[in-house]
């Protein structure tokens, strides 16, 4: 797989904006002094002495260098640049002088999100959650997407209390966002770039906010990271990288609980909801002894847990996903019985009739969340998982002629887990039935299961079609056509060997087991370093595509070395091609992906049986 996001590297990306922000950062306290932007330590706050507050500054110029050298002009981009100033600017006003009417904020923040909205055409259509299917009309998508826009923008700013709180949360999310739009391909969107430059400028900034914090970041650098949060996920749902609205969700499930939990709680002590107090998560945990970095470390921990429910929901892992997510339900109600984040006591539930029955109606409502989440996420898991083999020999001519070749499976290896297969109840599903699945016009069992064969080995004839018969289960191998022989050869296992034209017509009149898939014709191996669609032009490929598609008469692909890229892909779909197989480190198949860019999971000799297991159960 490779890091790049528009051409440029992933790695760079960030540390260029990490530098910038570092670097950035003790300027704006020497600003922050000359201005008089400090946050005075009270009753309330954690700090102990004035602290400068305009971290946030350092925040945005790393954004906004990243920006210029890695982003892409557009009126999206533009609007969200607007709606960003307005935001920075907000804050930064309010890091200098206190803005004590909410409602001047609150109104400030309603224009950044209308720029977003209205100018930038940056809203929600329809969401997807937990496979419910919700369309917004007209104008109601456009009051929802405001609301949600200022909602999170509020709720990075409500946990900004402790040092490194906001920024740590944050990086979480903008790290999860980015690993999310790797898997699932999705890495050329704006909000992936976003995401990795703010990342970097985040972590620039955490380093001089960690416990104990040199500077804070101040209302301009909580509420920029609110908003910029709040458009990445708009943005995600736009171009396909978040496939629900839960994934946001579970990433800010801190900050979404923190911030319903002091609602909840000031609404029962007859408070103003925008009313300051000294409840929130972060103090819970000052409470109970733990010190400032303890309970930054522990939230951390706790984010970091519903950010891999978020990425294993993503790639198909049910399992691990409900396993965590119940564990971490648990916590958050043990958190609300034990601590005073919404009532004073639990004697205080017991005596006040009112404080009653809202606990009892967050119970009822929480076991429902609880439920709803673990059927749907079980309904969820109605994927394929594909594997993807090489080659085959014998352990004795592998230890003699490919011994330090772990892409070549021992046969017996190769059994074992088609035992596994067997012993466990896995489905063997044909390309035809995953085409099927794919365009949504049929269902498959669970656990169902394809196994791919690469390049059109001899060994696959040899060794693989016997075991694929003996024990009931379908396979493709995928032939590079220009290498199929004229005559059949004499085996020789100290050399890679080719299907001859013999076998591929046996394969094709006697054995229904295995099918055959194209692999290109000639076009398979890089020249000069360049991938296939970077040295040939289009119209060679598609004849290479093509001659390959009438030699086998197939409709199923796969790219060479797993290499693609939009223009390769569009020229496989035009070559008549139904289905296109790449590989991934999570290889789950699931109906609305993309069916030229068909995940496997690539089964070399260090697999072990326990290690095959969890490819099937977890990834």
């Amino acid at each position: 797989m490779k890091l790049a996001v528009n051409g440029h590297n992933v790695f760079i990306i960030i540390l260029v904006a990490f530098i910038t922000s570092a670097l950035l950062v003790p300027c704006t306290k020497k600003l922050a002094y000359f201005l008089g932007a400090l946050d005075i330590p009270n009753k309330r706050k954690v700090h102990k002495k004035p602290m400068p507050r305009l971290g946030g500054l350092a925040i945005y110029g790393a954004f906004l260098l990243g920006y210029m050298l890695y982003g892409n002009n557009s009126i999206e981009m533009l609007s969200i640049l607007i709606g960003s100033f307005i935001i920075v600017m907000l804050g930064t006003i309010d890091d200098i002088k206190p803005i004590d009417n909410a409602t001047y904020k609150l109104i400030f923040q309603l224009m950044a999100a209308a720029v977003v909205v209205f100018y930038g055409h940056i809203y929600l259509h329809d969401i997807t959650i937990l496979g419910f299917n919700i369309n917004f009309p007209t104008p109601l998508n456009y009051i929802i997407t405001i609301l949600f826009i200022v909602a999170i923008t509020n709720a990075i700013n409500l946990i900004d209390g402790l040092d490194g709180l906001a920024g740590g949360i944050s990086s979480i999310y903008f790290a999860t966002i980015a690993i999310i739009a790797f898997i699932l391909n999705k890495a050329g969107g704006l909000d992936v770039t976003l995401a990795l430059i703010m990342l970097g400028a985040t972590i620039g900034f955490l380093i001089y906010n960690f416990p104990p914090a040199k500077t804070f970041m101040g209302d301009s650098g909580s509420l920029f990271l609110g908003f910029i949060i709040a458009v990445i996920s708009l943005l995600g749902f736009k171009g396909a990288t978040l496939t629900s609205f839960i994934i946001p969700i579970l990433i800010l499930a801190i900050p979404i609980f923190d911030i319903v939990a002091a609602i909840i709680r000031r609404f029962l002590k007859g408070e103003p909801i925008g009313k300051a107090d000294k409840e929130h998560f972060h103090h819970q945990l000052l409470k109970m002894r733990f010190s400032t970095r303890s309970s930054i470390l522990i939230i951390y921990a706790i984010d970091m847990l519903f950010a891999s429910v978020s990425i294993f929901y993503v790639i198909g892992d049910t399992t691990f996903a409900i396993i965590v997510y119940l564990l971490l339900m648990i916590l958050l109600l043990f958190v609300v019985i034990k601590t005073n984040i919404l009532f004073n006591s639990v004697k205080d539930i017991r005596k006040n009739t009112r404080s009653r029955k809202i606990f009892r109606a967050f119970i009822i409502i929480l076991i429902f969340i609880i439920l709803f989440i673990v059927l749907a996420i079980y309904n969820n898991s109605k994927k394929v998982t594909v594997l993807a083999y090489n080659h085959l020999l014998t352990t004795e001519e592998k230890e003699m002629y490919f011994k330090d070749n772990d892409n070549v499976v021992t046969v017996e290896n190769f059994e074992k887990q088609l035992q596994y297969l067997q012993k466990h109840h896995y489905n063997s599903i044909t390309p035809s039935e995953l085409e099927c699945y794919i365009n949504k016009s049929c269902k498959l069992p669970r656990k169902s299961v394809l196994l791919t064969f690469d390049d059109g080995n001899v060994s696959v004839y040899k060794y693989a079609l016997p075991l694929l018969e003996k024990y009931g289960f379908s396979a493709i191998s995928f032939v590079i056509t220009s290498r199929i022989t004229d005559q059949t050869q004499e085996w020789n296992p100290s050399v890679l060997q080719f299907l001859s034209k013999d076998m591929i017509e046996d394969i094709k009149l006697n054995h229904p087991y295995l099918k055959l898939g194209s692999h290109t014709n000639a076009m398979h191996n890089p020249v000069d370093d360049k991938q296939i669609y970077e040295y040939y032009n289009d119209t060679e490929i598609l004849n290479d595509l093509k001659l390959s598609k009438e030699i086998l008469d197939t409709e199923y692909f796969s790219y060479p070395f797993a290499n693609s890229n939009s223009n390769y892909t569009k020229l496989v779909k035009k070559a008549g091609f139904k289905l296109a197989f790449t590989y991934s480190p999570f290889g789950k198949i699931k109906q609305n992906n993309d069916a030229y860019l068909l995940k496997r999971i690539s089964i070399n000799n260090n697999t072990t049986t326990f290690k095959f297991a969890l490819y099937l159960m977890l990834y």
